[in-house]
């Protein structure tokens, strides 16, 4: 996020604008008598120049009513009487150039205030303003109310179009609402006005990066001497296919492991991931060559070790069993829950020979799997009966609270 950025001090309307000095005219203590009261004062520019024909107008606070107006002479003066002084007024000028000023003061009967005023020139009075809008716009930033932010930045930016500041941090706003084309222009115009600001580089490569700038994002990386973002840009990219392929679109997550690959070659998650999609879309060899690719990048590739022999299991290859022992080596638990679930859909599809070979497999490296020892009971029930007994007595054994205890415990009764 935006750090909150200060500035030099500058000249502001009320407080700064103008400075402002309360002067105790020589006539102040008046006769008790005397009802009317004045305003006067001497009127100048920064560099302390009186000025000519400047419009000076005094409102009644009170009743919103113009107590008088006045212009300043060749001297820089203007005096305003007002005859019945009610309280606190506003003094308002105005010039052909300068910065509007205003400034309250308080006027009783019989007083006088004479004040002394510095007016700045109009680009300095927006400059002022420009910077005055950053600052409540980096405060609400910092707050996280993007939306005020957004408009602050957005009037400093307009107000002073040479002040870099406010670009970035719209360039922050509108990548963090994922509005990628504003974001990028933002940043680009921020660039222009302060191009070796290192913060504004780094935020560019987040930029070009969600922008899919790639070679911009990989240039500006380079001046950084930041040598992983290819690295970096593959795993984003592998991600943005995971997603899409767990939401069923398996053209753009082939296409995202393909570049995912391109990127590091050395990703083998790109490849196990291609091969999954692969897979699923029964291109078997191409599945399988993408399978190896990620195991001989990565020999614990559990991903790349699974395809590989989900592959060879769907094309009945004998080499399948082999491939998952390797997966088994890797990751046993998930490599035993794969395994059984596919010894179920071969049970339920009457492929008793292959289901049967698995669940052996299964019970070798996983004596206790009473699941296992289920669908094998069942498998013998109609072929052996000693080893269905057996296999369904264990079953009980270590799972009696499992649902299909009952239909166990029917079977064994007609065995």
């Amino acid at each position: 996020m935006t750090r909150h950025l200060t500035f030099p001090h500058v000249l502001r309307p009320l407080a700064v604008l103008g400075a402002l000095a309360l002067l105790a005219a020589p006539g102040a203590a008046r006769d008790k008598k005397v009802k009317p009261g004045e305003l006067s004062g001497t009127v100048m520019g920064q560099d302390e120049k009186v000025l000519e024909g400047i419009q000076v107008t005094a409102t009644d606070l009170s009743t919103g009513d113009v107590a008088g107006r006045t212009e300043t002479n060749r001297k820089g003066r203007f005096e305003i009487r007002i005859d019945a002084p009610t309280g606190r007024y506003k003094l308002s000028l105005v010039g052909e150039g300068w910065d509007p000023f205003e400034a309250e003061l308080d006027l009783g009967p019989g007083e006088a205030q004479d004040t002394q005023i510095k007016l700045i020139d109009i680009a300095a009075g927006q400059r002022n303003r420009a910077r005055d809008a950053y600052n409540e716009g980096a405060a609400a930033h910092t707050a996280d109310e993007l939306e005020t932010a957004l408009g602050k930045f957005q009037e400093s930016a307009k107000l002073d179009p040479s002040l870099a500041a406010p670009w970035l941090g719209l360039a922050d706003i509108h990548l963090r609402q994922g509005a990628s084309a504003e974001a990028v222009t933002a940043i680009e115009t921020y660039r222009r006005l302060d191009p070796d600001n290192e913060q504004g580089k780094r935020l560019a490569v987040a930029i070009y990066r969600a922008a899919d700038m790639t070679d911009k994002a990989r240039g500006l990386a380079a001046e950084l001497g930041d040598t992983n973002l290819d690295r970096d840009l593959a795993v984003q990219t592998y991600n943005e296919g995971a997603l899409a392929s767990q939401g069923g679109d398996y053209e753009t997550a082939l296409a995202k492991f393909s570049e995912a690959a391109e990127l590091d070659p050395s990703l083998a998650e790109a490849h196990s991931g291609a091969a999954s999609v692969l897979y699923n879309q029964e291109k078997y060899g191409e599945a399988l060559a993408a399978a190896d690719r990620a195991i001989a990048l990565d020999a614990a590739s559990a991903q790349g070790l699974r395809m590989r022999f989900l592959v060879l299991d769907a094309q009945a290859n004998p080499d399948a069993a082999t491939a998952w022992s390797a997966y088994h080596g890797v990751a046993p638990e998930a490599a035993l829950d794969l395994r059984y679930r596919r010894a179920e859909l071969d049970f339920r599809d009457g492929n008793n020979d292959a289901a049967k070979a698995a669940l052996q497999a299964i019970l070798e490296a996983k004596p206790d799997m009473a699941r296992a020892h289920y669908t094998l009971g069942l498998i013998y029930s109609s072929t052996d009966a000693a080893k269905a007994k057996e296999h369904l007595g264990k079953f009980i054994e270590m799972a009696p609270d499992d649902p299909e205890v009952e239909a166990a415990k029917e079977i064994l009764a007609y065995l």
